[in-house]
């Protein structure tokens, strides 16, 4: 699951950094980023609502600040004309954060065949006596 949604966030990010930078841009960075924050925190997922994902799941205020006048914008129409840099740092280290995870979840995932035969032929020995 986190990999769809960090490479949703990494492909809007480009966006970002290579065109103008939108309020819809950003959004559709923080909205999967946020997610899968949530999902390795809780090992489900909770909330699609990007309101709920923000207080829960951000410490920084200030960085809550801008995210939710990013919204208020949004919702009244409103656009930017430059990138937003203490929010693409953020975006930056999440996005480095979630490839590590990504990264640790798969090697810890390595195929599990010889224990399970080891399980199975320990479960007969036992059976057997």
């Amino acid at each position: 699951m986190h990999v769809p949604l960090c490479e949703m966030a990494k492909g809007n990010f480009k966006n970002i950094q290579e065109k103008k930078a939108q309020i819809k841009t950003y959004i559709n960075v923080l909205r999967p980023l946020l997610m899968a924050k949530s999902i390795e925190k809780h090992n489900k997922i909770t909330s699609l609502d990007l309101k709920e994902l923000i207080s829960n799941l951000l410490t920084r205020d200030e960085l809550k600040k801008s995210i939710e006048e990013l919204i208020k914008m949004k919702s009244s129409g409103r656009n930017i004309t430059n990138q937003i840099v203490e929010l693409n740092q953020f975006i930056e280290k999440e996005i480095n954060h979630l490839e590590q995870y990504i990264t640790q979840l798969e090697s810890d995932n390595l195929d599990p065949t010889r224990k399970l035969d080891q399980l199975f032929r320990e479960t007969l020995t036992d059976a057997w006596k």
